[in-house]
């Protein structure tokens, strides 16, 4: 085995360095890895003397638990070696029957000289399963005692070092997706009649937050849109629109109906809705929102928009003062009853399965 040094490298070695015996080495490592662990070890030359295995601590990655061993003497001889254990989930939970987890990882040690941590071992090539029956496996090819114990290199200063071991996670579904173009070949168009227009305002008034009407669906080809209604204040910070959300815009409930706003939004989803499919498949479409002049005048207001649709609707905050919709002067509100015209038409579908490998 080659010698220990017993002292610490000379002050023209030491004067490179900027870390301190007390100073963390992952704090000053420059381009540090992400280390789920680090370990140091303190009095190396007494460790490779009298210990033949090292085992930290149980650590927590990805929601389960690990530890590191470092074997000082191998095997091989004159090298030390490395290895990682699974330890099962980080809240002790049982695992069910045929559970398996895939991972790699990397051990790495703190060069004192340059300030960074080096990549000196890890499982090579694919994934490592571990399973029930396998919940451990080695690292190659480990770190010959020569390089670790050559003061030159800077892996031990002062009988000191500091191992770190990043794991990664490794999923075993590949995801696959399909993109299919439509080219507008498929349409649709929907009127929505809301009435009595004075009864529906009241009730959005009175809706809790972030909450909005709903018009029936309508079905076009193999899909299905619906339009949704809130109202939103003057005063908020969504914009004119449009914009891609989840949920209604909030309102102020002691607001003025001069302060209003009719948001309009659309939902576009599969006709046959599984909200599992729903997420794994994201639709383009150009579409066009309208809420109509009744009078002869035919000054319509109206919004158009080309997006891809997910899980999240596409939504115009702002679409209409609510002051301008009941103007007796204007034609949008005739008997108690406004208009709001859709038009639909599919441009792309993006689609995507899961394939366990």
């Amino acid at each position: 085995m080659a010698s220990l040094p017993t002292t610490c490298p000379e002050a023209t070695d030491a004067s490179k360095l900027t870390t301190g015996l007390g100073i963390q080495a992952e704090i000053l490592a420059k381009d540090a890895p992400k280390l789920s662990l680090t370990l140091k070890i303190e009095d190396f030359s007494l460790l490779t003397s009298s210990q033949k295995l090292v085992k930290s601590m149980g650590f927590p990655y990805g929601g389960y638990r690990w530890r590191l061993y470092i074997y000082p003497e191998g095997p091989p001889k004159e090298r030390v070696c490395f290895a990682l254990e699974f330890d099962g989930r980080s809240d002790h939970s049982p695992l069910p029957c045929g559970f398996k987890v895939d991972a790699k990882f990397n051990v790495y040690i703190f060069n004192h000289l340059n300030n960074n941590f080096v990549n000196i071992s890890g499982n090579q090539g694919s994934a490592v399963r571990f399973v029930a029956r396998k919940s451990f496996t080695w690292s190659h090819p480990g770190l010959p005692m020569a390089l670790l114990t050559n003061p030159a290199i800077g892996y031990l200063f002062c009988d000191q070092c500091t191992f770190g071991i990043e794991v990664l996670l490794c999923d075993d579904v590949c995801r696959r997706d399909v993109l299919s173009r439509m080219n507008g070949e498929v349409t649709g168009s929907f009127t929505f009649e809301l009435k009595p227009f004075s009864q529906k305002f009241l009730e959005l008034q009175n809706l809790p937050n972030r909450d909005a009407g709903v018009s029936p669906h309508f079905v076009f080809g193999d899909y299905k849109c619906l339009i949704m209604y809130s109202l939103y204040d003057r005063n908020g910070k969504l914009g004119d629109g449009p914009l891609m959300q989840s949920t209604s815009p909030d309102f102020n409930k002691n607001s003025a109906e001069t302060d209003w706003f009719l948001s309009l939004r659309i939902n576009l989803m599969p006709l046959q809705f599984d909200y599992d499919e729903y997420k794994c498949k994201k639709l383009e479409a150009k579409v066009l929102l309208r809420v109509k002049d009744q009078s002869l005048s035919g000054d319509h207001v109206q919004v158009e928009d080309h997006r891809w649709f997910g899980a999240r609707s596409l939504c115009w905050p702002r679409f209409m003062e609510v002051a301008t919709i009941t103007n007796p002067n204007k034609g949008f509100l005739v008997n108690d009853t406004l208009i709001i015209e859709a038009e639909v038409s599919i441009q792309s579908s993006l689609d995507r399965t899961y394939i366990s490998q």
